[in-house]
């Protein structure tokens, strides 16, 4: 049998991809969700419309295991056993258990009413405190992509948005000082919110209205309830000791972590391109890559995932925004910049492309993971690439 233990697109593309090569092999999805394995990145878009009938990935129910979390894993006896202490045997394992979210508890009466985002179950539970507030004022605490997202579907609701973040910069895990900047001011200039800079929440207490959140600062401030984007954490407790663990599991180029384990999407440490080094991608078009990959070399193939790149796309609020590779830096090697349409930089060393941010008008989004990933000398094409205008197979 191979195993594969999650329950999301990582997960799903793996088995999919087992079962067209071939239908007689015994795959079997371990998840600790009970329902089937969905798209974790059209949560936040389930408040504002109707993604459900798209998000979820039909595996048949023979094939799928549900409400059954991998506790523990066996690397010498080839076994996974589950939070009900039952044993399963496996020929292959393909570990695709994705990340939590960060989880802080505030000190006060109130924790009740902190959500994260990053299962089906968080998203019911924001929908049903949104049909009660009270306040219409929701409290965001974190500046990165999850709580971006959950900010614009929660304002499109009508609600007035507080951001509290501890770091000096919104979205300041992919955006240069500028970038941030300019984005913060598109946010206050165009919608009804607030972005408080530098401040913890220390306290969360209920209120006769709602809930009373206070500050680091001392500042109260009293919304509806809160939402905590504040970064996420591979889950891969249930494999320490057994294999290779830093932020996550680190695998070869072939995704093996031991000669019949594999570990794909926001759990893997593969090779970073630009970084030089290993790294977590966790983000959709890796996660699908390596799934693919994984489940050929599960099957007996000999296959090579190609070095990564760090990219994100996020579009909120009218605006989109790309952001590739050493993207946050504010000094780097070569800088060039553009306020023609938005805003747009690349940073290069060696003539090549190293890092990028669009901020607005994005265009040829694959042209640039293309010409960073594989390292493609642009010298005399800079002008050109600040506004999309070439095509990478002329620089190859």
């Amino acid at each position: 049998m191979i195993a594969i233990v999650g329950g999301s697109i990582a997960a799903y593309m793996a088995y999919k991809t087992i079962k067209a090569q071939d239908k007689s092999v015994d795959a079997k999805i371990f998840s600790k969700e009970s329902t089937e394995p969905y798209g974790k990145m059209l949560l936040p878009y389930m408040l504002t419309s109707n993604v459900k009938s798209n998000m979820f990935y039909e595996v048949p129910e023979d094939d799928l295991i549900l409400n059954t979390e991998i506790t523990k894993i066996g690397k010498n006896s080839n076994t996974i056993i589950d939070n009900k202490r039952n044993n399963y045997t496996y020929d292959r394992l393909i570990i695709a258990t994705g990340a939590d979210a960060s989880i802080e508890t505030f000190e006060g009466n109130a924790n009740d009413r902190v959500f994260t985002v990053r299962y089906l179950k968080d998203i019911e539970k924001i929908r049903e405190s949104i049909k009660k507030a009270n306040l219409r004022h929701v409290l965001i605490y974190g500046g990165g992509l999850v709580s971006l997202e959950m900010t614009n579907a929660i304002s499109m609701a009508g609600f007035k948005i507080t951001i509290v973040i501890s770091s000096n910069r919104i979205l300041s895990q992919i955006l240069n000082k500028k970038a941030s900047e300019l984005f913060e001011k598109h946010l206050t200039d165009n919608y009804k919110l607030e972005i408080i800079k530098g401040e913890r929440i220390e306290v969360v207490e209920k209120s006769a209205d709602g809930t009373v959140v206070k500050l680091s600062s001392g500042k109260s401030i009293e919304c509806d309830f809160v939402v905590v984007g504040k970064g996420v954490k591979p889950n891969i407790d249930f494999v320490k000791g057994e294999l290779n663990v830093k932020k996550g599991i680190v695998v070869g180029s072939k995704l093996e972590a031991t000669d019949n384990i594999y570990a794909i999407g926001d759990v893997a440490e593969v090779d970073d391109v630009v970084l030089n080094d290993k790294s977590l991608h966790a983000i959709w078009p890796c996660a699908v890559e390596q799934a693919e990959v994984a489940a050929k070399n599960a099957l007996g193939m000999d296959i090579k995932v190609k070095p990564e790149i760090t990219r994100n796309v996020l579009p909120v609020f009218g605006m989109n925004i790309f952001t590739g590779g050493v993207s946050k830096l504010d000094e780097y090697d070569t800088i060039i910049e553009d306020y023609t349409e938005g805003y747009t930089r690349l940073m290069i060393k060696d003539d090549c492309l190293d890092g990028f941010v669009f901020f607005g008008a994005v265009k040829n989004y694959g042209a640039y993971t293309f010409l960073a990933r594989n390292r493609i000398k642009i010298k005399g094409a800079e002008k050109k690439l600040l506004h999309g205008w070439i095509d990478p197979r002329r620089l190859i």
